[in-house]
């Protein structure tokens, strides 16, 4: 797989962001079986990008605060800029929730079929294990945004 952080579109880079909570609103019906399994298959086809109405269906509250941001920003919600500002600084969140910028320390592959290597993340002074769902070719010393505890954009 190829370094998707170049000529990612807005769709698919609003997307990679809003993935991490795909599961748990599978699991406590906000999303449909159908929706789920259409955005699933989006991980597996970088060049697959989720339609609009489908990400505005399955992620209505980021999709809302999306607009309030582009609207005060003067944007349009899907452009490029008006994506990348709310997932990059104006994604509200605690914890887990929180979109943080950070290091690659570490990488600890796995020897399971079917599992991701977890990586060893430093934000501000702070280590977390995520993985990395979209299997950007990583090294240590990468910086990485995370959501969830995934890996959500590689940086440069």
């Amino acid at each position: 797989m190829t370094d998707q952080t170049v000529c990612v579109s807005p769709r698919r880079r609003f997307y990679h962001f809003a993935f991490p909570c795909l599961e748990d609103r599978y699991r406590t019906g906000k999303v449909s079986a159908s929706d789920y399994r259409h955005l699933k298959r989006c991980r597996l086809f970088p060049r697959l990008d989720p339609e609009a109405d489908l990400l505005e269906r399955a992620f209505p509250n980021a999709w809302q605060r999306l607009q309030v941001y582009a609207k005060r920003e003067g944007l349009n919600p899907w452009s490029d800029e008006a994506v990348t500002g709310y997932w990059h600084g104006h994604h509200e969140g605690i914890g887990h929730c929180a979109v943080r910028l950070g290091t690659v320390k570490e990488i600890k592959p796995k020897h399971t079929q079917g599992k991701f290597d977890s990586f060893l993340v430093d934000c501000s002074g702070s280590g977390v294990f995520v993985s990395n769902p979209f299997l950007f070719p990583l090294k240590v010393g990468d910086l990485v945004y995370i959501h969830w505890g995934k890996i959500t954009e590689k940086v440069g």
